[in-house]
């Protein structure tokens, strides 16, 4: 049995009128060799049909139903938030940093103003990054559930939007933003 080793920071900066609450989980197991053999109903590591797209669907699809385990509303998918979080994605990886703040200082709160993301009450944020395992999505989520401060975001009842960006580099380390709204 592989171990994982996750480790999740959990912050939050208030601004005079916007609260924002950003929380990322790290996930590095032991990579795993492209040689293994996998029973059909397992996933291939490093599957070729596997999109960003296809992840984000499946996070945005997770969270929702942990959401309604507890009597929540779903979170409406915005894609002008999708793309905000995929550029944050991609920016994390081509820099080569994986922090809530960019090496220029910004936080979601200058995010979201460049990407015109406006009239909103709250912002929060969950980041993820991980690489060699099977299920992205469902690696992310359970680690976001197993850490208070990611839960709380996750499962925050004034959420109504959010915007997911997934970003996978060429060696399969797969980057992930999660941005929740309430508007």
């Amino acid at each position: 049995m592989r171990k994982i080793r996750i480790v999740f920071l959990f912050f939050v900066i208030v601004f005079s009128v916007v609260s924002v609450s950003p929380a990322f989980a790290f996930v590095n197991p032991k990579p795993l060799k492209r040689t293994q053999n996998y029973s059909p109903d397992e996933k291939d590591p490093f599957p070729n049909f596997l999109s960003s797209g296809d992840i984000e669907d499946e996070i945005h699809f997770l969270v929702n139903r942990q959401r309604r385990k507890y009597r929540l509303k779903n979170l409406t998918l915005d894609r002008k938030i999708s793309r905000m979080a995929r550029y944050y994605s991609k920016k994390m990886a081509k820099d080569d940093f994986f922090d809530h703040y960019d090496p220029d200082g910004n936080s979601v709160v200058d995010r979201a103003k460049k990407f015109k993301i406006k009239n909103y009450l709250k912002i929060g944020e969950n980041l993820f990054y991980g690489e060699g395992y099977r299920d992205p999505s469902s690696i992310a989520v359970r680690g976001w559930l197993e850490s208070p401060s990611h839960r709380r975001n996750m499962l925050a009842r004034d959420w109504s939007h959010t915007g997911i960006g997934v970003y996978i580099t060429r060696d399969n380390r797969i980057y992930v933003t999660q941005v929740f709204l309430r508007k």
